[in-house]
C-alpha cells in the first residue's frame, strides 16, 4: 500500500549534508559513552568518579550541545513525518537534558559551599559559602534530568534499530 503523504528526502549518500562528519561521529559516540558512564556512577559509592569525570566532561558536552544547535540538525530521513517529528523531539530532549545536567552539575559544589575536587589529585574552593535552598533545587533538577535521559536514550536506540532493520539506501549510514 502506498503512503498517501509524499515525504521523500534524499538519503545521506545523495545528500552529504544529511550525514555527520567523522568528527561529529566521534563526538557523538564519546558523548554517549560519557553519559552512560555518568549515569552508572551517580550512586554514592561511585560519586567521586561521577563528580570528577562530570567536571572534566561538562565543557566538552556543553560544546557538543552548542555545536549541534548552531549547525542545525541533519535533514530528516525518508520516513513518515510523524516519525521524523518524534525523532527530532527525542534529539532536542536529549540535548536539553545534557545541557541541564552539565550546568546543574557544575553548580552543585558551589551552592553546597564545598570545594571542587578532581579525583584525589586536588581541589579548589570557590569564594562562596553556598546556599542550601538553591543547592537542593539544583540537586533535584540534576537528578531528574539525569533520569529523563534514559527513556530518551531508549527511544533514540529504537530509532537506530528501526533504521538498521528497515532503512533504505544511505539512511543506515547516518
Amino acid at each position: 500500500m502506498n503512503d498517501p503523504i509524499e515525504h521523500h528526502i534524499p538519503t545521506g549518500i545523495e545528500d552529504p549534508v544529511a550525514n555527520y562528519t567523522l568528527i561529529s561521529v566521534i563526538a557523538h559516540w564519546t558523548g554517549a559513552i560519557a553519559i552512560i558512564f555518568l549515569f552508572l556512577t551517580h550512586e554514592d559509592e561511585w560519586l567521586t568518579y561521577h563528580v570528577s569525570v562530570g567536571m572534566l566532561l561538562a565543557v566538552p558536552l556543553l560544546a557538543r550541545v552548542i555545536y549541534r544547535w548552531s549547525k542545525g540538525f541533519p535533514r530528516s530521513v525518508d520516513q513518515h513525518p510523524a516519525l521524523n517529528f518524534l525523532s527530532r523531539l527525542v534529539m532536542i530532549g536529549m540535548l536539553l537534558v545534557v545541557l541541564v545536567t552539565a550546568v546543574t552539575g557544575a553548580l552543585l559544589p558551589l551552592f553546597a559551599g564545598e570545594p571542587y575536587t578532581l579525583f584525589a589529585l586536588g581541589s579548589w574552593a570557590a569564594p562562596y559559602s553556598g546556599n542550601q535552598l538553591i543547592h537542593a533545587l539544583l540537586e533535584e533538577t540534576h537528578d531528574a534530568a539525569g533520569h529523563v535521559i534514559i527513556p530518551l536514550f531508549a527511544l533514540h536506540l529504537l530509532g537506530f534499530a528501526k533504521h538498521m532493520i528497515f532503512g533504505k539506501g544511505g539512511n543506515r549510514m547516518r
